[in-house]
């Protein structure tokens, strides 16, 4: 009986040719499949919400959360850099929750406050800073802070803008 090592020594161009047309299709078209198979067939993201505003998409509900729970975070930790409030009593989301129906409600309260005119400065977004650390942060402080987060100063501010915005058109 012969060797299983003889075989492969008789066919070794061929089967390295297949084995590099394998891996060379894994490498280009699976990942291309998976995506597909992961996002239900193609097409983009499913739409979530619905408003007069516009839709939402899975996708950007993520991103929302994201930038919800960083916001949270930078307020947080700049509250707790003041020192004017024992660390224990800070809330962990001082901004409001992360969840789905929150940040909604918040992009929603936001883009009304647009349509009722309502326009956030940057020197409001400053105001706001100085006003919950109790102007005890400079902003080297600050701009080390968001350093830390992973995103710019202008995506914050951003952020923020939304989060004022959002509050400014809140139902008395």
């Amino acid at each position: 009986m012969a060797s299983p090592f003889s075989i492969f020594r008789k066919n070794q161009k061929l089967m390295l040719v297949i084995l590099g047309v394998m891996c060379m299709l894994a490498f280009v078209v699976l990942p291309s499949l998976m995506q597909i198979m992961r996002s239900g067939g193609g097409g983009g993201s499913q739409v979530v919400v619905t408003s007069k505003f516009g839709s939402i998409n899975e996708a950007e509900l993520l991103g929302m959360r994201r930038t919800r729970k960083i916001t949270n975070k930078f307020v947080a930790e700049l509250i707790a850099l003041s020192g004017e409030v024992d660390p224990r009593r800070i809330p962990a989301e001082p901004l409001g929750s992360s969840s789905e129906e929150d940040v909604v409600t918040t992009m929603l309260l936001a883009r009304r406050a647009e349509e009722m005119g309502v326009v956030v400065s940057n020197d409001a977004v400053r105001g706001f800073l100085r006003e919950i650390t109790r102007d005890q942060v400079n902003s080297a402080d600050m701009r080390a802070l968001i350093g830390q987060l992973g995103i710019s100063q202008g995506q914050l501010f951003d952020a923020l803008r939304n989060e004022l915005a959002a509050r400014a058109s809140r139902p008395c």
